[in-house]
């Protein structure tokens, strides 16, 4: 096995005697998390189709999240010392994420006055908090360069910011509309998770020995995508408290790196790799462009209505871009 080496970034790869990942049995706590998670993300998604049970959208792109996202994105990213140690922290964010995530879930739906819900949503919040350490630990082993490294942990923070925001969020509204802070862990999750971690995993392939970018094409591409969505948190931010230029700069400035990913992702990292996880990158970057597009039309013109918006925009960046991408590198540990 090979996997990345958080105090050396010129040896980036190398033989590993121990498997860094957390193991029920043969297989990894993180997969067998992913797939139960999907099972119980589709009984959700078929009883709320039904009106069976009080989930809207948005909470089901949060419930997706959780339940599979999550885990996938902590699949690929385990990280050990050379001398031989890993994170304790990235080992306590693996095993508590499946529980944790079922108590969050359960308390999406969770009526306001409920005093279970509060305390369901901080033990994701405890989840959230050990990826975030396990970030400050790669980059204190490793410092702030490489550049695709730092964009993962900028990922690896998203967790912990996604559970703030569900935790102060309360429950959906009586109408059904998205609360702001509802969205915003919404795009923790698929944007600031998400969109990193491909940044940063694409450039530990596109990258030389010293973790450099080149000057072709792609490699441009890819170093542009890879530095502004380590900044994704933090535009986000800007992007819902500021208004007009502002705002829209750092929206714009997103959509851009995302074309910018998506290019380098088929230009230099789908030729490259296995067919298998190419074609599904293949697929990742393709709905990137449109539910990026999606995004764009919407802040700047009225052809999308706003409830269109979040159920389109929502699917395509979940299923059409995290999951395949997500896969993607698991398939190429």
């Amino acid at each position: 096995m090979v996997d990345f080496d958080a105090v050396h970034p010129s040896d980036r790869y190398r033989p590993m005697e121990q498997d860094p990942h957390p193991r029920l049995g043969e297989y990894r706590v993180t997969d067998a998390s992913a797939l139960v998670g999907s099972g119980v993300w589709l009984a959700l998604a078929g009883t709320a189709a039904v009106d069976a049970l009080a989930l809207t959208a948005v909470d089901l792109f949060l419930a997706l999240a959780l339940l599979v996202a999550v885990p996938l994105a902590l699949g690929v990213l385990a990280t050990r010392r050379r001398s031989g140690g890993d994170s304790a922290a990235y080992r306590n964010a693996v095993v508590g994420q499946f529980p944790a995530a079922l108590a969050a879930v359960a308390a999406l739906s969770m009526p306001a006055d409920s005093v279970a819900r509060p305390l369901l949503l901080l033990a994701w919040l405890a989840v959230g908090v050990a990826a975030a350490a396990f970030a400050l630990w790669r980059l204190g082993s490793r410092g702030p360069l490489p550049l695709p490294e730092l964009a993962i942990d900028a990922a690896l923070l998203a967790p912990a910011v996604g559970a703030v925001a569900l935790v102060l969020a309360g429950p959906a509204s009586p109408t059904g509309e998205p609360t702001p802070l509802r969205l915003a862990a919404v795009h923790a999750y698929y944007a600031g998770l998400v969109l990193p971690l491909v940044a940063g995993r694409a450039g530990r392939i596109v990258t030389g020995p010293n973790g450099r970018f080149s000057w072709t094409a792609s490699g441009v591409f890819a170093a542009a995508a890879t530095g502004v969505f380590t900044l994704t948190l933090p535009l986000f931010a800007v992007a819902a408290a500021a208004d007009g230029a502002l705002a829209l700069a750092a929206i714009g400035l997103l959509v851009l790196a995302a074309v910018a990913l998506a290019l380098s992702l088929l230009i230099a990292v789908v030729p490259a790799i296995p067919p298998r996880p190419g074609v599904l990158l293949a697929v990742a970057a393709l709905a990137l462009g449109v539910t990026m597009a999606l995004a764009l039309a919407a802040v700047t013109t009225d052809l999308v209505a706003a409830a269109d918006m979040v159920v389109w925009h929502g699917t395509i960046g979940a299923v059409g871009v995290a999951v395949p991408a997500l896969v993607a590198f698991r398939l190429l540990d």
